[in-house]
């Protein structure tokens, strides 16, 4: 029965799919629609008129993108101030995507190319409904939005069910037009995960739209979506009130404060702001504000110093299990209250330059990590690392960056890998000028389940350990000798 059933998913899958097209290509190129024998092309927007400027969507219907058109230019002929021309736009915009994802349900009939009845004696149609949903789990999400669901309305149902779509990831899809992101979210009644990384052009007016139907979202992805700004925070905000992680890395475009409506979330939880234009007032104003805060990314904005850290720590030591911070303006006082975090797994710092082994005695304190990087610890001594190194605190790291440690030498490096060595799967110790071939071997010797090992840099290690790498560290998958100019 599988062979046959096997055979005839196959043969009903190859009927249903179309010409040459693959994955998310009829969403992001073809403008997919309800009906989808009825794919349109996208068009966009002709943006190199001023008034036109500010990011919208891409239309996907004819008569509708004609009207919206004659819309703007009725708009762009008026004496209205330029803000009002915006929010006319923005209007107009939502308008139309709300007019296009309203009919609910695709008219199946009109794809079948052949009898309902041959679909009726297919033996998928014979198991229980929890093994049809546990087979169609195996399929990528393209598979079931533009293959499988193409090949009855059964099979329709079964793709678009909504314990498929808890999560929906499109940053590969970056440029998927606005409707169709849109019609999509509104399908996904379950989501609890959506993953916008990178998007192109997001507008007010999708997020606007998608929204409405996010009402139970748990994890947010934005970063590096260049036109994000308050007026799309706030609407996140009040149409998203289970929101418990928000990513916002690489968003430029928010202004100092924009940041801090996020303490109206009373769930949220995550946070990642990397290279974000993050005040240390708007820190200080979500650490006392949020009730609990889990995980905070504030790497590369360098003007962050000791106050607003030592706050949110004091505030939040109970909770917090991951922190990474930029570094450049903290010193000691603020590691001093890094270990009291007793529940930090992951801390991560890329510059350290401002701390002396001081700080390295607080953190071995921190018996629960397991991903430690300290970046630039220029005024870290051999001795303040050896007995960092000794200490129990570090036996239980699997990932570990010391680059640019410049005190770090060879028995510095024999302490850390007899620690730590047979729980490490990732180290790194670029430009640590002295360490040689010494150090290189006791790597080789007590990190078996290394994965990833970084030398680069190291001008005085010639490799002659190097040869048992293949026996001795099996699981290596990468190893970055680059700068290493003895190693032949």
């Amino acid at each position: 029965m599988y062979t046959d059933l096997e055979h005839v998913c196959e043969e009903q899958i190859e009927m249903s799919k179309p010409n040459e097209v693959s994955d998310f290509d009829l969403l992001a190129d073809s403008g997919y629609t309800e009906d989808m024998s009825q794919l349109s092309p996208v068009k966009n927007v002709d943006k190199s008129d001023s008034h036109l400027n500010c990011p919208s969507l891409n239309f996907s219907d004819d008569e509708m993108y004609q009207n919206c058109i004659e819309k703007r230019n009725t708009i762009e002929d008026s004496d209205v101030e330029p803000q009002h021309i915006r929010n006319s736009i923005i209007k107009t915009d939502i308008e139309f995507i709300e007019k296009e994802i309203t009919p609910a349900r695709i008219q199946v009939e009109e794809i079948l190319t052949s009898d309902d009845d041959m679909f009726c004696t297919c033996p998928i149609f014979c198991l229980p409904r929890e093994i049809t949903m546990k087979i169609f789990t195996y399929f990528t999400q393209p598979e079931l939005c533009c293959k499988l669901s193409r090949v009855c309305k059964s099979w329709y149902d079964y793709a678009f069910d909504p314990s498929l779509w808890k999560v929906i990831d499109l940053h590969n899809y970056r440029n998927i037009p606005s409707v169709n992101l849109c019609r999509l979210i509104a399908k996904a009644t379950n989501l609890r995960s959506l993953l916008l990384h990178g998007r192109e052009n997001i507008s007010e007016s999708e997020v606007a739209v998608f929204t409405e139907y996010t009402s139970n979202l748990q994890h947010l992805d934005l970063g590096f979506c260049q036109n994000m700004n308050i007026t799309m925070l706030s609407i996140i905000v009040n149409k998203c009130p289970m929101l418990e992680s928000i990513n916002l890395e690489g968003d430029t475009c928010l202004k100092p404060g924009s940041l801090q409506i996020l303490s109206r979330c009373e769930h949220l939880k995550e946070m990642n702001f990397s290279h974000c234009i993050l005040e240390n007032m708007d820190l200080h104003h979500l650490a006392k504000n949020l009730e609990t805060i889990r995980s905070l990314n504030i790497d590369g904005i360098s003007w962050i110093d000791d106050e607003p850290v030592i706050y949110l720590l004091q505030q939040h030591n109970k909770y917090l299990t991951k922190l990474v911070i930029d570094g450049a303006e903290i010193t000691d006082d603020c590691y001093k209250s890094i270990a009291i975090c007793s529940y930090l797994t992951s801390f991560e710092a890329s510059f350290c330059e401002l701390l002396t082994d001081k700080s390295l005695e607080y953190l071995q304190n921190l018996n629960k990590l397991k991903t430690l990087r300290l970046r630039k610890g220029t005024e870290f001594t051999a001795v303040g690392l050896m007995n960092f190194f000794s200490s129990p605190g570090i036996k239980h790291l699997t990932s570990l960056d010391m680059s640019e440690c410049t005190g770090c030498d060879d028995s510095c490096v024999s302490q850390l890998a007899q620690s730590c060595g047979k729980t490490l799967k990732q180290l790194s110790l670029c430009w640590c000028w002295h360490i040689t071939d010494r150090g290189a071997t006791s790597v080789v010797d007590h990190c078996r389940d290394l994965e990833l090992l970084n030398l680069q840099g190291i001008k005085s290690m010639t490799g002659e350990s190097f040869a048992r790498i293949p026996t001795d560290m099996p699981f290596l998958t990468m190893l970055c000798l680059s700068h290493c100019n003895m190693v032949c």
